[in-house]
């Protein structure tokens, strides 16, 4: 659960409208990380993204998402212990939670609020590749973490998507 609280509150000819977008504390987050467990890109951010969780796992569910029908449990459990990951996963072998939020790649996260399911945000972790093989030595933007901040601060966040730079994820697996 979270303990986050954000609205905007405006007057428009007369009539005041208020506008939020942070969650309530009766409002949940969910932290969407879809992965691949061969996915160079992916086993590249496993520090980073159990570090986050260990920071902003008090205030959000996180969770991993395999998409892809060769990622299996024994094959999924491998890589979690190769890369000392320490967060629940599941597979969307149908592609039901890509198609929900339009995931192409991996990694790509989405940040949604469970109750509404509002989508605060979806794209990269940061911009630490510019493309597929080309990455930089130090990232200049923590997208997710900034809207981590943001949202575990009750601040008020609006909403962000970025392109994600990653493996594609096979779309027609499962049709």
């Amino acid at each position: 659960m979270t303990k986050i609280s954000s609205f905007i509150l405006f007057m428009h000819f007369g009539f005041f409208f208020m506008l939020s977008w942070g969650a309530k504390a009766s409002d949940s987050l969910g932290v969407y990380f879809f992965m691949l467990e061969d996915c160079v890109i992916c086993q590249s951010y496993t520090p980073l993204i159990q570090t986050l969780h260990e920071n902003y796992g008090q205030h959000a569910d996180f969770h991993l998402i395999f998409p892809n029908q060769r990622s299996k449990g024994k094959g999924i459990r491998d890589f979690m212990d190769k890369y000392g990951l320490a967060l629940p996963y599941k597979t969307d072998h149908y592609k039901n939670l890509c198609k929900k939020w339009d995931v192409k790649v991996t990694p790509e996260v989405v940040i949604v609020n469970e109750k509404t399911g509002f989508v605060y945000y979806k794209g990269r972790i940061d911009d630490g590749y510019v493309r597929v093989g080309r990455k930089k030595t130090i990232p200049s933007q923590n997208d997710l973490e900034a809207m981590l901040i943001c949202l575990s601060n009750g601040l008020n966040c609006e909403p962000k998507q970025t392109t994600a730079i990653g493996c594609y994820i096979n779309l027609s697996e499962n049709q």
